[in-house]
């Protein structure tokens, strides 16, 4: 996903990025790393957020519960909206 997300993403740095449908958090740390900024890690299920928290513990890293169909975050509150489909995800 490195990649893939990298070279989707505005250049100007640091990014304030939204993770929609975060899960555990798989990715959560790398969005960090590649946006030098916040991560709205956005998750319904609150035992998917649970175990993310506890993996993520960087201040950069807000977990938030919220739907794809109800952000709840201000349109300008963040830059680049992501979403790893899971179907396409590679193991690893």
């Amino acid at each position: 996903m490195g990649w893939a997300v990298t070279r989707r993403l505005p250049t100007q740095r640091p990014l304030r990025i939204a993770e929609l449908g975060s899960g555990a958090g798989r990715f959560t740390s790398m969005l960090v790393t590649i946006g030098q900024g916040p991560v709205y890690a956005i998750e319904p299920s609150e035992q998917m957020r649970r175990v993310a928290v506890a993996k993520h513990l960087q201040p950069e890293v807000h977990h938030i519960a919220g739907r794809a169909e109800s952000i709840p975050l201000t349109p300008s509150s963040t830059q680049p909206l992501v979403h790893a489909n899971r179907s396409s995800a590679k193991s690893g």
